[in-house]
């Protein structure tokens, strides 16, 4: 199983480190390699090492990466549900696109017990160039260097029921505290899907036909395109959502928001942005709001810190009343149940 990565330590040096495999790869940031050499090294990171860093200590717990130790908790339990469904042994390792542990560590690993048939799966439930795309590259560039090594990728839809029901049975503990289903207090809390953001020249990119993305504010209404479009993936996983918050939480539709966050850089992304939607909804009147980021299965800076923190000053600034963040799913037993299905589905085909 493989996230997008942490640095080492809350650190500069480990973050500029970090920052550096991350923005240096062209999945991330698809300019001529001079180019982004120069924008990463010289602009961005010797810059942003330091509020990172600052912002990564308000995070860091005594396990050390909230999303590295996620990770592991997760692989327990996945391990534990998978030995419940098949009869032999099976191993759940994790990997860090960037940092550690590397995929080729954990493959590695994995080839020296023995292993010669490994299933991956990008823990992203959406797919995009710069997170599946990108840790799919990686696999295939480590397979090379282990013959006899096979290996598949083991994707969940962005409109997968079962995932959309643990990210809302994860939501139901922090609902439950604006009152019960059918309350006039839970009708008046809205509820944010904040989905990571991608700037829109890479959604425009992934477009084959040049004349279909972004081309009108209804291009996601149509029938699937025949190419993996993030921001149909993200409305489509916002759907299934708004069906389970219905069905076992009572939030209609209506109640219900979407938006894209952590923007960098100076160039258009996707909109609307989370934390002008945050400043907005106070302004019209929402008392009350509930964030959740369904781009994120374990938490992390972008959940604690941008969301938690930051998110909740600007609500609260803008006239806002109460505020919560939903849990990502972190080792939620519905998340490693479905992850445990995925895998033994896989482990079934000859």
């Amino acid at each position: 199983m493989v996230n997008l990565g942490s640095p080492s330590a809350p650190t500069p040096e480990a973050v500029g480190v970090y920052l550096s495999q991350f923005l240096m790869d062209p999945r991330v940031i698809p300019l001529p390699a001079w180019f982004r050499f120069l924008l990463v090294r010289v602009l961005i990171v010797p810059r942003r090492k330091f509020t990172s860093a600052e912002k990564y200590r308000l995070i860091w717990t005594d396990s050390g990466s909230p999303l590295v130790a996620h990770a592991r908790s997760l692989a327990t339990a996945v391990e534990g549900a998978l030995r419940k469904r098949i009869d032999g042994e099976v191993a759940v390792p994790i990997a860090m696109r960037y940092g550690a542990p590397s995929i080729e560590e954990g493959v590695a690993a994995m080839w020296a017990r023995g292993v010669r048939r490994v299933g991956l799966v990008p823990l992203y439930p959406q797919f995009s160039a710069a997170t599946t795309g990108s840790t799919l590259d990686e696999m295939a560039r480590v397979s090379r260097k282990f013959p006899g090594l096979t290996w598949e990728p083991l994707l969940l839809k962005p409109d997968d029921t079962a995932w959309a029901e643990a990210v809302v049975q994860q939501a139901l503990p922090t609902l439950a505290k604006f009152g019960p289903i059918g309350s006039p207090e839970r009708a008046g809390v809205r509820v944010l899907l904040s989905f990571h953001g991608l700037p829109e020249r890479q959604i425009r990119s992934a477009d084959p036909t040049g004349a279909r993305c972004l081309a009108s504010s209804t291009c996601c209404d149509a029938p699937g395109p025949d190419h993996p479009c993030y921001r149909a993936q993200c409305l489509r996983s916002a759907a299934v959502i708004e069906q389970a918050l219905t069905r076992l939480a009572g939030i209609g539709r209506e109640q219900v928001n979407v938006a894209f966050q952590s923007r960098i850089g100076f160039a258009k992304w996707l909109g609307p942005d989370t934390e002008s939607a945050i400043r907005e909804l106070a302004r019209q009147g929402t008392r009350d709001l509930v964030v959740i980021a369904p781009s994120f299965v374990a938490d992390c800076l972008e959940t604690i810190e941008e969301l938690g923190i930051r998110g909740e000053q600007e609500f609260l600034s803008a006239g806002g009343r109460r505020f919560a963040l939903v849990p990502s799913l972190n080792a939620s037993a519905g998340w490693a149940e479905r992850l445990a299905s995925l895998g033994a589905a896989w482990l079934e085909r000859p």
